[in-house]
């Protein structure tokens, strides 16, 4: 299988290490065709069984342990099949604890593994795994054996849980005033102030969707995304592979031509060409939210939605946000009324949301790496310092007002890359020893501003030549 051909500065051989240059499904139609593609190609030629998982260059046989996981059984099923070397790092705060299980669910092999479909390492003397053993030295340890709350734990504190439901209770009280509001110009002013407020909503399920299953999770919902999706494309493929040929958030807007990957040349991007992009942006921003919602009901009534039980249960979320829109109590309820502001209060979160995913994202930046720009390092931490930013204009305080609001707005972004199993509440008190670390090991890792993010975004979108120098990373190296 011909491989992409990743450069990583000082490294000449990856020894085969390397994602497929043309990866099965890809660029994806769906995040349920990533995980079908990832396991097609993790068999054929990183050598993983169907029935089987693979961490490094061992087998394991997980399914004894599937229903006793303590972050839920989901992430084990889902994962069959394929390799799970940087889900399960990254996963584990406690990994020397988490290591010593292993040997029980070994397989033994004839023969060696071939090599793994990812350059990326976890060296334990490496840049990522002495930052998260520091983390759990100072957040974890000790403290979990105290029955105390500990960032480094898979729960949520009492405030994000306070605060998420709150927040849905507030959704609702605003669905329901919309619906029960008689002249229609104001009630769909209402939905659109709906729509604003639900689109925090795709943080908040976020945040919960990363750590172990709950069903706050399914409080993306209220937004009109969707968390069964979400995780396929979010958590087992952005997360793990971000911005490489396999990462499925990244690469969904090549179905309809827009890439935020380098190239050869912008010569031949013309105008119109650049014009196009911005529509098509423009187009993916407004709809994708609305048409995500619609499909996801067409495919529930037809039986061909791949969510299981659970996930089929959380649309009684899109379905009480119908009912309240209709004015269900008033004398003359109209679902034809309730679906124009569920379309207007979709329409808004969608716009929201994406825009500002897009405009002050982490990823979308020429100053990023990308597949087919320049990686310093094969250590997989290294590798995300250089592809996240972080928005200067968040704060960085270790404050009850900073922590809340970083749930929803995906804040300390760069952190939650590193160890998205800790939850955003808790985050900015790994600041210090995240920056203590980058100082240690002589790594690069600055803000940027909403403008610098913007510009970054039209370069990326226009095309842009593989970089050979990313904004952060390792100062060493420049």
């Amino acid at each position: 299988m011909e491989k992409v051909g990743t450069k990583i500065r000082g490294v000449d051989d990856l020894r085969g290490n390397d994602f497929p240059k043309d990866p099965t499904n890809h660029p994806f139609n769906n995040p349920f065709e990533y995980m079908e593609g990832k396991r097609i190609d993790d068999q054929k030629s990183a050598g993983v069984p169907p029935h089987l998982w693979r961490i490094h260059d061992k087998l394991y046989d997980l399914s004894r342990f599937a229903d006793s996981h303590p972050g839920g059984k989901r992430w084990i099923t889902a994962t069959r099949g394929t390799d799970i070397t940087e889900l399960f790092e990254i996963s584990h705060l406690d990994a020397e604890r988490v290591q010593r299980m292993l040997p029980y669910m070994e397989v033994e092999t004839e023969k060696p593994l071939p090599p793994r479909n990812s350059p990326f390492t976890f060296e334990p003397d490496g840049f990522y795994c002495t930052l998260r053993k520091k983390i759990w030295d100072a957040h974890g340890g000790e403290v979990r054996k105290s029955g105390k709350s500990n960032v480094a734990s898979l729960g949520p504190p009492p405030q994000t849980k306070i605060f998420a439901d709150a927040m849905a209770l507030v959704s609702l009280l605003l669905t329901a005033l919309a619906g029960r509001t008689e002249s229609f110009s104001m009630a769909t002013g209402l939905a659109a102030l709906t729509g604003i407020f639900n689109g925090l909503f795709i943080g908040i399920g976020h945040n919960f969707l990363h750590q172990a299953d709950t069903f706050r999770r399914h409080y993306q919902n209220f937004s009109g995304w969707d968390s069964c999706r979400f995780r396929m494309h979010h958590a087992l493929s952005h997360h793990p592979y971000t911005n490489t040929v396999i990462d499925a958030e990244l690469n969904a807007g090549k179905n309809i031509g827009l890439s935020f990957f380098p190239v050869e040349s912008r010569e031949n991007l013309t105008f119109s060409g650049k014009l196009a992009n911005r529509l098509k942006l423009a187009l993916v921003c407004g709809l994708a939210v609305p048409m995500g919602t619609v499909d996801r009901a067409v495919k529930i009534l037809a039986g061909r939605w791949e969510g299981d039980d659970e996930d089929k249960l959380a649309q009684i979320i899109p379905l009480a946000q119908l009912i309240l829109l209709s004015g269900f109590m008033s004398k003359d309820p109209s679902p034809k009324r309730a679906a124009a502001l569920m379309s207007v209060m979709l329409a808004t979160t969608s716009n929201l949301f994406l825009w500002g995913n897009f405009l002050n994202g982490p990823h979308f930046n020429d100053e990023c790496w990308h597949q087919g720009d320049t990686l310093d390092s094969r250590d997989w931490g290294l590798m995300q310092i250089q592809t996240n930013t972080e928005r200067a204009s968040m704060s960085h305080d270790d404050n009850s007002k900073s922590n809340l609001w970083n749930i929803p707005t995906f804040g300390l972004h760069h952190l939650h890359h590193l160890f998205p199993t800790i939850d955003a509440h808790e985050l900015s008190k790994l600041v210090p020893l995240f920056e203590e670390h980058c100082k240690e090991w002589g790594v690069d890792f600055s803000l940027m501003t909403d403008q610098e993010l913007a510009e970054g975004l039209w370069k990326c979108l226009d095309g842009y030549e593989p970089n050979d120098r990313t904004r952060n990373g390792l100062r060493s190296k420049l």
